[in-house]
């Protein structure tokens, strides 16, 4: 009876163990995945962006998985710039067309189950004057059973004003 529960024991505690490391791989992989959406410009993205869409020997599926390969969900890959990271997609070209970077100075994380995740960005945006603007951009981010990103938004876009009068241009 005593090993039974020993070894039941055992089993509970490699099973937390376990889990914790799933956990862990997820929170990893959103804040990879993250630190690529909230620094602009990023070299691959404004190769695709200038990239003319006529030219078949772009392989933009290709520079995607070479980016985000590894922690994003193969699913996601085609879709990056789609209805499944809109929102991303928006900066990256917002920060080209107006010749702005966003520099992530803060992340916050936080879990609010297996699968879904909430965080709070602090980045400031500098436009082409070299003027710097800091703006805090909330969102929520979902993984997969294995922990790799399948889908990202920004929760609301109350910072979208001061960022368009900023860059002297409408955003929307």
């Amino acid at each position: 009876m005593k090993k039974s529960a020993l070894l039941l024991s055992m089993l509970l505690l490699l099973a937390m163990v376990l889990s914790a490391c799933g956990t862990d791989k997820a929170e990893a992989n959103v804040k990879k995945f993250l630190e690529i959406e909230l620094n602009c410009p990023n070299e691959t993205i404004e190769k695709l962006l200038e990239a003319d869409p006529e030219d078949t020997s772009m392989d933009y599926e290709k520079e995607l998985r070479n980016l985000y390969g590894g922690f994003v969900n193969d699913e996601l890959i085609p879709d990056l710039f789609g209805v499944k990271c809109t929102d991303f997609w928006g900066l990256h070209v917002e920060a080209y067309r107006s010749e702005a970077g966003f520099e992530l100075k803060s992340l916050d994380i936080s879990r609010l189950n297996d699968s879904n995740y909430d965080f709070t960005a602090s980045i400031t945006v500098t436009n082409k004057d070299g003027e710097k603007l800091d703006i805090t951009i909330p969102g929520s981010v979902q993984v997969d059973e294995k922990g790799l990103v399948n889908f990202a938004r920004i929760k609301n876009n109350d910072w979208y004003d001061d960022f368009s009068e900023f860059i002297g241009e409408p955003v929307r």
